[in-house]
């Protein structure tokens, strides 16, 4: 697949980091055939960024980590369950232009280009996809201070909502405090759940009300200090 080339303001071409031909399973669609079963759907994405502090740094937290940005995807797309393609990629395309940032210890992403296709929709062979591009400009940054850190509302729609919590400080955090409709989050970098490790980038279910996450600050300032947390929106 074939992604356009686009520049920055002085007029150099971007950099690109490819994804393409990502097969994942997920809840997508309006029928109630499509709510209750899962579907196979393909993911190709472009991002645009400068890729050249990591050619000479050759160190992967100055660039995207691609088995990372896999998993955010099949997060993002396998726990939101949305009802319109369109809502599924504009998702993906808000995480990371809003989630990659340096001030977060990512890269920046400056624009984005997501296509999702659902091979298994249609009939005789016709493959529905929708494409987008979207840029950093796009997306203005909404931040609501907290104890604990700040939450940063990535993407709410009347099916689902992501938010990310940039913690700062070594207290225990309750999700549920801060966000009463949370499900289900993925750390970046070094987390425990009541207790127990958690792996970067693993998505865990908020089955308990009260449970308590730490970051682990042992890893250096130079780690990320995120949360991606996934919720239904309230009902009105």
């Amino acid at each position: 697949m074939l992604f356009p080339s686009l520049t920055n303001r002085e007029g150099r071409p971007f950099d690109q980091v490819q994804l393409t031909g990502m097969l994942m399973s997920c809840v997508i669609g309006i029928y109630p055939s499509e709510r209750t079963r899962k579907q196979p759907v393909t993911v190709d994405m472009c991002l645009y960024l400068d890729t050249r502090r990591a050619a000479e740094s050759a160190n992967i937290h100055d660039t995207i980590d691609y088995g990372g940005a896999v998993k955010e995807i099949a997060f993002i797309l396998e726990y939101c369950e949305f009802q319109l393609i369109e809502t599924a990629v504009e998702a993906v395309c808000r995480h990371f232009l809003r989630t990659y940032q340096a001030d977060h210890c990512l890269p920046t992403v400056d624009a984005v280009m997501v296509r999702i296709s659902k091979p298994s929709a249609l009939t005789h062979g016709i493959v529905p996809s929708v494409q987008v591009l979207r840029r950093r400009d796009d997306y203005p940054m909404q931040s609501e201070k907290v104890s604990c850190g700040s939450i940063y509302k990535i993407h709410s729609a009347s099916d689902s909502s992501l938010h990310m919590l940039l913690a700062s400080g070594d207290a225990p955090i309750i999700v549920r405090d801060l966000l009463p409709n949370a499900e289900t989050i993925l750390p970046f970098g070094r987390w425990t759940l009541d207790g127990t490790p958690i792996k970067s980038r693993t998505p865990v279910t908020l089955a308990d009300a009260t449970s308590k996450v730490l970051q682990d600050t042992s890893a250096g300032a130079n780690q990320p200090r995120l949360l991606l947390i996934q919720g239904r929106p309230p009902v009105r």
